[in-house]
């Protein structure tokens, strides 16, 4: 079944397809990569809760190794790049992350 879209305060029916490019999603069907997410606001000092899924919530870790393999460069990136870990769960198909931004960033 075709989708309703608001479009200048009147409705349009239309395709998936033509849905998508208008909202801009189709950049991927030209090619170009889609963004995972927005990108977001850093601000110093406040506290960020991440979550990190495997790919259709595939199994991440399949062994101690693995993770401590991912708490090792946690620990590496997290303090090249000025974002101390408070907090972290890993479970075997995604992680929990509460770390605080040491700096601004708009890097998403």
């Amino acid at each position: 079944m075709p989708e309703t879209v608001d479009g200048s305060g009147s409705q349009k029916t239309c395709s998936s397809e033509t849905a998508i490019t208008a909202l801009g999603l189709d950049a991927g069907l030209r090619g170009l990569p889609i963004p995972a997410h927005r990108s977001r606001l850093a601000l110093p000092g406040i506290p960020w809760h991440i979550i990190q899924r495997g790919n259709n919530r595939a199994v991440c870790f399949h062994g101690e190794d693995d993770y401590q393999f991912y708490l090792h460069y946690l620990n590496k990136f997290s303090g090249k790049f000025g974002c101390p870990i408070h907090a972290y769960v890993l479970m075997t198909n995604h992680v929990h992350l509460l770390f605080t931004p040491e700096k601004r960033s708009r890097q998403g």
